[in-house]
């Protein structure tokens, strides 16, 4: 996913708080962010998106 770790890194959330804080595993989260990996479903994408109070648009923004 193009800014998860981007953002994630940003806020100081480290892959384990942000799985305890979405119930989204950490293998998930790291392939999500590890291995060009766009293939996460609505609920995995609203899950992080509110443990890290954000948008889920924001995922997919372009990052300046």
């Amino acid at each position: 996913m193009n800014n998860l770790k981007e953002i994630r890194d940003g806020k100081g959330v480290s892959i384990t708080e942000l799985s305890r804080l979405s119930g989204v595993s950490r293998q998930t989260i790291y392939r999500l962010e590890n291995e060009d990996d766009d293939s996460a479903n609505s609920k995995t994408l609203k899950a992080l998106a509110d443990a890290l109070e954000i948008k889920v648009s924001d995922f997919f923004e372009p990052r300046v």
